[in-house]
């Protein structure tokens, strides 16, 4: 259920005719980072080409993109809080599968965007995030960060963003910063 960007990627090899782009319909790729399912971490290693092709300015950006990097996978290296895998288990997790819970929002896709080291971002590296978020129609915008500092940048950021349509909700500052 992780957004993925049909504008970097060629037609379905293995489509499933579900309505919405997913990893299923690229099932035939192999499970790089040994998961043991294809995901779009497989889908960024197979199809990363280094071709900007939809011209958005993010090279390969198949499935959200790593502000703090510069580079198109947006995993998180650090578990250490568990930040990101867990907002967006909240957030979207799927019903009735046999795992844990259900999200708040069951139905919603996820656009992976790291702005930071877990948590901790450069406030400049935030407003690109939420920028990129609202370029790709995004509807919702769900930061948590500790956010380092908030410059004109970043409430212009807010101000683009919320102009697109996009709702923000952040929660920051939770490092005892």
């Amino acid at each position: 259920k992780v957004f993925l960007n049909a504008g970097e990627l060629p037609a379905p090899t293995t489509p499933v005719n579900g309505g919405v782009l997913s990893a299923r319909d690229y099932s035939d790729s192999a499970d790089s980072n040994g998961n043991g399912l294809v995901d779009p971490e497989d889908l960024i290693v197979r199809f990363s080409n280094g071709v900007d092709n939809d011209a958005n300015g993010y090279t390969d950006d198949i499935s959200g993109w790593d502000f703090y990097n510069d580079q198109n996978d947006p995993a998180t290296l650090d578990s250490t809080y568990d930040h990101a895998n867990g907002q967006m288990e909240q957030a979207a997790a799927e019903t009735n599968n046999g795992l844990k819970g259900a999200g708040i929002c069951p139905d919603c896709r996820l656009l992976p965007i790291k702005a930071g080291a877990e948590a901790l971002d450069r406030t400049d590296d935030l407003a690109q995030a939420w920028m990129y978020a609202a370029d790709l129609n995004a509807d919702v915008v769900v930061s948590t960060t500790a956010d380092l500092g908030y410059s004109t940048f970043m409430s212009e950021a807010v101000d683009y963003v919320w102009n697109q349509g996009t709702a923000m909700v952040e929660s920051s500052n939770d490092f005892n910063s």
